[in-house]
């Protein structure tokens, strides 16, 4: 399991914790959970449309099939799907947050 744990200035030992969607029982520690998803384009294509089911706007990093970062435009349909429209096909992955 992977997280970040934040010292907090001026608090008495107290933590944030930044988990990927577990849980973590600590004393004197905040918890934030955080839900992200990753989304495989198989098939070339120049839109991908995304139901990622988080319930949320997430962030959106996008890579080619030889992990080259990619810059295409989002738009949030709803709470848990989004499309993002590229101005080539291609295939990749996308990583939401």
């Amino acid at each position: 399991m992977d997280f970040i744990q934040y010292d907090i200035p001026n608090s008495s030992n107290n933590n944030v914790i930044i988990n990927n969607g577990n849980n973590i029982n600590t004393n004197n520690s905040t918890i934030i959970n955080d839900k992200n998803f990753v989304y495989t384009q198989n098939t070339p294509s120049s839109t991908w449309i995304i139901l990622h089911n988080l319930n949320k706007y997430p962030s959106v990093s996008v890579v080619d099939s030889a992990n080259t970062v990619v810059e295409g435009s989002i738009t949030y349909m709803d709470l848990n799907t989004l499309t993002i429209s590229f101005s080539a096909q291609f295939t990749g992955t996308a990583y939401l947050n």
